[in-house]
């Protein structure tokens, strides 16, 4: 298995940032990199997502996003479903039960 990256995990934060685009959603989102790759990022969503280089002072995430890094860019990519991803443990959301949904729902490829 390769070893991740910095530039790859920067690249993984980019792909939700643009998977995120356009979404009616409000909420500062941490994604937690775990393994090789360890890292947080933080996403404010506020009509366009930004990628932060820390945590705003005084403020705690809605949603806590966290994985390793292969399993995070399957997920962004399509190439895991939700389901998979969430039995599996191989990724976890935690915080504003609401957001939660409202993230997931953001994140799930339109069909047409």
């Amino acid at each position: 298995m390769a070893v991740a990256t910095q530039g790859m995990v920067v690249n993984l934060a980019t792909g939700l940032l643009a998977r995120l685009s356009g979404a009616a959603l409000k909420a500062l989102i941490e994604i937690e990199v775990t393994g090789e790759a360890a890292a947080k990022y933080y996403v404010e969503l506020d009509g366009k997502p930004t990628l932060l280089p820390a945590l705003p002072q005084g403020r705690h995430p809605d949603v806590i996003f966290k994985g390793d890094q292969f399993s995070l860019a399957a997920l962004l990519e399509g190439r895991m479903s939700f389901s998979d991803a969430f039995v599996t443990g191989r990724v976890s959301l935690a915080g504003d039960v609401v957001k939660i949904v409202q993230l997931k729902q953001a994140l799930i490829p339109k069909t047409s």
